[in-house]
């Protein structure tokens, strides 16, 4: 009986480490109102083989519709508050690394923050690109944005009188005065950073956790959600080994694939995968959430382990 508490235990810790997570402690903003944007990657060993690169003054972003998870290719900053924050959690088994940034964002719309990167004992691990959404603040009914009091004085004679007297004086104020501002302006300009295309395998997690979210199981378009959730597979699979998928039958898909070398399992999973697809589309088969949720963690699954390996350096 103790033994098998100990392998319950032990297997349970072996499922947590590795597992990184990304996410905001509130996805839906108004605009200028602050947040944190935390990392989190649970490890086995020592804290000095972790290497996480941090941005300095901004954070690149894109922008996406509403109603869909692919992106615009519009940049938008958010703008880091402080400095980057980390330390190391110690929890039952395993440690805890933890990254936060305190970010704010001037701009309204729905974004992506693309995916970071973490190095462990020369491996490294990709964290999920996160969502936020920035709206302007709610008006109440009768109020104005800026209460503007507006009040008139009269100029007296001696003011013109100074004016046309000194006028060259304050002109030449004026010409320095805005040299003065240009000169800080230009100084403390940020660097530019260029705009980053989400690469397939971002924007399929994307479309992924966009469907997720839209929980159509629930709504009872449990076809529906399984027409879109083969589709985004598909298309993954059809861009990463340029090969057409969408036509194909699951047979078909898993002979091509194996014809491009992957491995066995993952061929396996794939067709296992599109099977229950057809077979939810076409026999009208009712699967439990457990299922539905466990093919979008193995598409998932499937997306990361078949990705080409990325490594781009920060731009400060």
């Amino acid at each position: 009986m103790r033994l098998a508490v100990f392998s319950i235990a032990f297997l349970t810790c072996c499922s947590l480490l590795g597992q990184s997570s990304a996410y905001v402690k509130k996805g839906e903003l108004q605009i200028g109102e602050q947040t944190e944007l935390v990392y989190e990657f649970p490890f086995e060993g020592e804290a000095q083989n972790l290497k996480f690169q941090p941005y300095t003054k901004i954070i690149p972003c894109l922008r996406r519709s509403q109603t869909s998870m692919v992106s615009s290719g519009d940049a938008v900053n958010l703008e880091i508050i402080g400095e980057f924050k980390d330390t190391i959690l110690t929890k039952k088994g395993y440690k805890l690394w933890r990254g936060t940034y305190k970010i704010t964002v001037w701009d309204t719309g729905y974004l992506v923050i693309p995916s970071a990167s973490i190095i462990f004992n020369d491996s490294i691990s990709d964290f999920v690109p996160v969502l936020l959404t920035v709206k302007m603040p709610k008006l109440e009914d009768g109020k104005d944005i800026y209460d503007i009091k507006e009040s008139f004085v009269e100029v007296e004679n001696d003011y013109i009188s100074w004016i046309l007297t000194w006028w060259w004086a304050i002109l030449l104020f004026i010409i320095a005065l805005i040299a003065v501002i240009i000169y800080v302006r230009r100084s403390r300009r940020p660097k530019i950073v260029p705009k980053k295309l989400l690469t397939l395998k971002d924007r399929s997690l994307f479309a992924v956790d966009g469907l997720e979210n839209a929980r159509l199981w629930e709504k009872g378009k449990v076809k529906e959600h399984y027409i879109e959730f083969s589709f985004i597979l598909r298309s993954y699979l059809g861009g990463r080994y340029n090969v057409n998928l969408l036509e194909k039958t699951s047979h078909e898909t898993a002979l091509l694939l194996t014809q491009l070398n992957l491995s066995p399992d993952t061929v396996q999973t794939i067709k296992t995968i599109l099977d229950y697809s057809d077979l939810v589309k076409f026999a009208k088969s009712v699967p439990a959430e457990f299922d539905i949720l466990r093919n979008l963690a193995q598409s998932r699954q499937i997306i990361v382990e078949t990705s080409p390996l990325e490594i781009e350096p920060h731009v400060d």
